[in-house]
Order: C-alpha cells, then sequence, then structure tokens
C-alpha cells in the first residue's frame, strides 16, 4: 500500500516535471506513515531502479538530474511570486460580496516558471457569485492597463453555500491539500471540511513552510467602499446576478462550444452554475487525469508492477455527489 502510493504520487508530479522530496511525500499520503517506513520504502523502490534519486529528491523519471536544478529555479521564482501575493489578495478582499480568497495552482505548491500567474479561489457570498465574478473581471481589466492582469487569475469561484465540489478526483484533491488561505480562512476551512473526500487520494496535510505567513493586504479605508456597494445592491442584487450569470452563458457558450467535442467536454472546462464557476479553457483538469493513468498504465506495463486492489481502489474513488 505504501509503496503504491509512493508511486503514485511521483507519477503524478513528473506530469510537471517536478521532483519531490521525501517531506513532499509523506504530506501527500493518505495515512500516516513513519518517516523512517517511508525512508526505507523510498531507498528500496531506488535500489529496484524503479524510482530515481539526486540530492535527496526522487522521481520516475532518469533524467532526474535536470528535474532537480528545474524545480530549483522554480522555486526561486516562486518566492519572487509570493512577495506579491498578499497585495493582490487584498484587492481582491476589496471586492463586494467576497468571503474568503486563497491561493493555489502551482504557485501554492511553491513552485513557478517565469510565465506563471498568480491563480486564486474565490468563496462569495450565497446569490452574489456572479456579481462578484464580474467585478473582479472588471478589477482585472483595470490591472491589463498596467500589465499586471497575470498577478490576479481567479478561475474557480464558489459560493459559501455550495461549498461541496462535485468533481472527485486526483487532481482536485491535490488542489485543495495545496490550498493556501489568504482571507476569510474559516470559510476556506469549511470548503476543505465539506471534501473530506480527498483524502482517499492525498492527505491535506502538505507543508507550508515557505507560506506560512502569507496573508491578504489589509485596505482599510477601502473596506468602507466595498460596504457601501455591498449595501447598495442589496434590492437588487438576486436579479442582477441571475442576469449576469445568464449572460455569461451565453457569451461563453458562443464563444468557446466550437471548441469542444461534445457539450460534456465544455461543461467540464467551463463550469457555469448559480453558486459555482470554473473557467479552463484547455480542458486542462482532463488532461492532467487523462495524462496520469498513462502514466500508471507505462509504469506498471514497463516495470511489470502489480498494484494492490486496495491502490487501485483509492484511485477509483468516486463518492456519491452533494
Amino acid at each position: 500500500m505504501l509503496r503504491d502510493s509512493v508511486i503514485f504520487i511521483l507519477l503524478y508530479y513528473d506530469i510537471f516535471q517536478y521532483p519531490l522530496k521525501e517531506e513532499d511525500i509523506a504530506a501527500l499520503l493518505t495515512h500516516k506513515y513513519k518517516p523512517n517506513l517511508i525512508r526505507t520504502t523510498l531507498h528500496d523502490l531506488n535500489d529496484q531502479g524503479l524510482i530515481y534519486e539526486f540530492e535527496s529528491y526522487y522521481s520516475t523519471t532518469k533524467n532526474i538530474a535536470a528535474l532537480v536544478e528545474q524545480r530549483k529555479k522554480s522555486n526561486a521564482h516562486a518566492q519572487v511570486l509570493l512577495q506579491k501575493v498578499p497585495f493582490y489578495a487584498g484587492l481582491l478582499s476589496l471586492v463586494p460580496f467576497v468571503k474568503s480568497v486563497a491561493l493555489s495552482g502551482s504557485l501554492s505548491k511553491g513552485s513557478a516558471n517565469h510565465h506563471a500567474d498568480i491563480d486564486f479561489i474565490v468563496i462569495t457570498k450565497h446569490n452574489r457569485l456572479w456579481v462578484c465574478k464580474s467585478m473582479v473581471q472588471f478589477l482585472k481589466r483595470i490591472l491589463r492597463l498596467f500589465g499586471k492582469e497575470q498577478f490576479l487569475c481567479a478561475n474557480y469561484f464558489i459560493a459559501e453555500s455550495k461549498t461541496t465540489i462535485d468533481e472527485r478526483n486526483i487532481f482536485i484533491a491535490i488542489e485543495l491539500a495545496t490550498v493556501i488561505p489568504l482571507y476569510g480562512i474559516d470559510y476556506t476551512q469549511q470548503l476543505l471540511a465539506s471534501n473530506q473526500w480527498s483524502a482517499h487520494f492525498v492527505s491535506n496535510n502538505v507543508p507550508k513552510k515557505t507560506v506560512n505567513a502569507l496573508k491578504a493586504k489589509s485596505f482599510y479605508l477601502l473596506k468602507v467602499v466595498k460596504y457601501l456597494v455591498s449595501f447598495l445592491l442589496f434590492f437588487v442584487g438576486n436579479f442582477l446576478d441571475n442576469r449576469l450569470m445568464n449572460y455569461s452563458k451565453r457569451r461563453w457558450h458562443k464563444a468557446h462550444f466550437h471548441k469542444f467535442k461534445n457539450a460534456e467536454d465544455f461543461d467540464n472546462s467551463i463550469k457555469i452554475r448559480k453558486n459555482e464557476v470554473k473557467y479552463h479553457l484547455h480542458s486542462f483538469q482532463h488532461n492532467v487525469i487523462a495524462k496520469f493513468e498513462q502514466q500508471l498504465k507505462a509504469f506498471s506495463a514497463e516495470t511489470g508492477i502489480i498494484f494492490s486492489p486496495e491502490s487501485l481502489d483509492i484511485l477509483n474513488f468516486r463518492d456519491k455527489k452533494s
């Protein structure tokens, strides 16, 4: 079970050409194991030629030395980007009806290339998601005038009333495990608590030593504007939210539906719901999961490893949608 879990984690991160340290692996395992047992498993896998080690990093890829150097560079660039996170998270927190802001994507894992964005998960007030999202989009257009729009990428919005995520797979589980709360921490904790199914894939205990001190910057004076706009929209909020959702649905369907094979693929990439919206044009999540399954089959065929039924059951886990 432990051997299989270690291999699964390494294969998944090898999709992103990102070797892992022992503590990274330990934090992502579905169960708690003694450090010496994890270390012994890694050494055994390395001795058998099933995985590779370089400078205390591990991977299933032979050219691990090059990957380690690449990781060091991406970690260094991530440290530069992380310094910008409090300011832009603070801007997001000023948008009316924003309840919570959390860091996600590669940067929440301590990695970033020179083209990386700063990705955020935004939790909004119930029945105000589309009003909130439209305001965030307007804010992003302002930042575009200064060439800063890549520092505010909020591609996933979910309302406080809808914190259980329907899609249940290893991609979502790892995103939840690595999310970094920045503003409205209680709401982020509620999101994690509502998705305990993710523990079937990975634990929610990824080390966050480099980002523990991160918090959204407070713009106390500007918060007055936030609450004033929220008050002014009190009576027309529901009407406006519905209109904005329907408008976005028509516009996105017209602009992007032809790029997908069918309605299911479109919905997997551009989820349009009253209290949830996801916008990923290139089916990134679907492609990562497909690539992971390919990696798993190729590794098994090449090495002759037969994974235990229990391990495969974890990967095939699907719980009922709430």
